[in-house]
């Protein structure tokens, strides 16, 4: 179980330690992307020297590619890459946003189509919490929705209440401490968003991350993740 620890604190800014399973991460943290379970050119020995505190993958890309199992049977995702140190795997919320065309959300749960091999895959709130869990990782994040920052004010109120029911959902099956974060920009300030999600997400007693401005591009099509 993941615990988060307030070190100090100036205006608005803070330096803390978040405990995982795998070993502390001071924040604020530069975090290498190993989308598929791999930092691109890098050998996990070079990232050990580097001191890199903590690796990003992917569920939604593992799931595909390599898939779970292969994964698991390996003894999960440190021993297949190799990495003593913790793991964050995001749920592929954003993926869903940016292959919509391969992907059609269904009530509770998305219907996927593998852009590697066209195979049909059913994501929901609770299997996506379980894959993370059977891969062994120590920061998980649940199902999300994105949607375009141009969206109406309703598209981005129901993407917002439908990401907090699945949020509530992963809670039930999950085993571990859920990390949570929120992506905002001023498109979404603007309706005043950044105070109604968190506020929804705080009664679940998750740990809430918020970030005001992930992408730096004002782009038509910049992703909003409730």
């Amino acid at each position: 179980m993941s615990r988060f620890k307030i070190i100090s604190t100036e205006k608005k800014a803070r330096t803390g330690i978040l405990e995982t399973p795998h070993g502390s991460i001071k924040t604020p943290v530069f975090m290498p992307v190993g989308t598929q379970a791999s930092v691109k050119s890098i050998d996990s020995s070079d990232l050990m020297t580097m001191d890199a505190p903590v690796i990003l993958a992917n569920i939604y890309h593992l799931l595909l590619r390599p898939g779970i199992q292969t994964i698991s049977s390996f003894g999960g995702i440190h021993s297949f890459m190799n990495w003593n140190r913790p793991v964050l795997t995001d749920s592929g919320g954003f993926q869903l946003f940016s292959l919509n065309h391969l992907s059609k959300i269904e009530g509770d749960s998305v219907k996927v189509k593998s852009y590697i091999d066209g195979k049909i895959h059913t994501l929901t709130p609770e299997n996506i919490i379980l894959f993370q869990e059977a891969i062994g990782s120590d920061i998980m994040m649940p199902l999300d929705i994105c949607i375009s920052a141009n969206s109406s004010k309703e598209q981005h109120i129901n993407a917002v209440k439908k990401t907090s029911i699945w949020a509530e959902q992963s809670k039930k099956i999950n085993k571990k401490k859920i990390l949570f974060y929120l992506e905002l920009s001023k498109e979404v300030d603007q309706i005043n968003l950044e105070k109604y999600q968190p506020n929804l997400l705080l009664k679940l007693d998750l740990m809430v991350i918020l970030s005001e401005e992930s992408v730096p591009e004002r782009k038509k099509q910049t992703c909003i993740k409730p």
